[in-house]
């Protein structure tokens, strides 16, 4: 028996997919949330261990624990989870992602991060990600903000963002690639010496350099 499933979301995050699918998350009180799922071929043994979860859950600080034992509770779940992105989008003018892995044990330190630079800048910020691996999406969100306002306030959320999580030990991007968005964020997590090695490696197999030009290494 396997977790197939350790989702974490923040309570705002849950009430933008509430408004826009017109429905309710089966609880919506409380800051954060965790989804967990196990999977298995035996009833009585997958019981067993979902009281073991819940028991760690509850030692671990959590304040309630929703058991999602039947497939309509869990379809309810799982519709929320899958328009958070949508939601986001449809809430705002124009945002933008920061896709960051951190440590397992840093995502609390992180998130209360996030809310405080929330409230330093002004700017709307959401995030949610994968607990079970670290990788974290944080999408700060225009809203009504004079252009050139956005433009000063987000570079400085995204240096301040990805520079806490090379900070404490994770890494500038999970799942979205690197691209020319994240490039000085990847050498500065790497350093010069990794750098220089992976351009030697691609030099290897792209001498004349036609390939990809300009994306992660020069």
């Amino acid at each position: 028996y396997i977790p197939t499933t350790c989702e974490f979301m923040e309570r705002d995050v849950l009430i933008d997919s509430e408004d826009f699918l017109g429905r309710e998350f089966p609880d919506n009180k409380h800051n954060a949330y965790l989804i967990v799922s196990y999977t298995g071929d035996d009833e009585k043994a997958l019981k067993s261990i979902v009281d073991d979860v819940v028991k760690t859950l509850f030692e671990q600080g959590a304040i309630d624990v929703l058991l999602s034992n039947t497939l309509e509770r869990q379809g309810e779940l799982w519709t929320s989870r899958g328009a958070f992105l949508e939601a986001i989008k449809s809430s705002t003018t124009v945002m933008d992602e920061c896709d960051v892995v951190l440590p397992k044990d840093q995502l609390k330190n992180f998130s209360i991060f996030v809310k405080e630079l929330q409230e330093e800048h002004g700017v709307r910020i959401r995030i949610f990600g994968h607990a079970g691996d670290g990788n974290v999406h944080v999408y700060v969100c225009k809203d009504d903000l004079e252009d050139y306002v956005w433009e000063v306030k987000i570079k400085v959320i995204m240096d301040t963002l990805y520079d806490y999580s090379i900070r404490v030990g994770g890494q500038v991007s999970g799942e979205h690639g690197i691209g020319h968005a994240k490039k000085k964020y990847l050498h500065n997590a790497l350093g010069e010496k990794q750098i220089s090695l992976m351009r030697e490696i691609k030099r290897v197999f792209d001498p004349n350099l036609i390939l990809n030009p300009g994306k992660i290494i020069d």
